[in-house]
């Protein structure tokens, strides 16, 4: 991968975890009247990106770009028959999903792929 992918994508995990919300979204947020924190506003942005996709429980997910995992991991919590194959050009974020995902008892409903998305197939 080119060097641009480590100087925005290998950046350590510590760092998004202090600049980003607890959902660590970090592509957009979603500020409706009454949203007033960075973690509502990842929240909302999260249901509104379910809502227009019209995702159902029990549907086979493919999150390409999938950064730190937020809309991964807000469908593997709130659509408990879904499975999510996420894609990631960064090693970091691939390794921090897989933690994660483990940690939270959804690794058996979760592929992690770190490949340039370019050539992804």
């Amino acid at each position: 991968l080119p060097i641009s992918n480590e100087q925005h994508y290998e950046v350590p995990t510590r760092f998004f975890e202090t600049v980003l919300g607890k959902w660590r979204k970090y592509s957009s947020c979603f500020w409706p009247e009454g949203v007033a924190n960075l973690d509502a506003a990842e929240k909302a942005m999260l249901t509104l990106a379910c809502e227009r996709a019209k995702l159902r429980d029990g549907h086979a997910v493919l999150d390409l770009g999938c950064g730190w995992g937020s809309l991964t991991f807000w469908i593997l919590e709130n659509y408990p028959g879904c499975r999510v194959t996420c894609v990631s050009n960064s090693r970091t974020q691939r390794e921090y999903i897989e933690s994660t995902a483990h940690a939270r008892g959804f690794g058996d409903r979760l592929h992690a792929i770190a490949c340039d998305a370019r050539v992804f197939s």
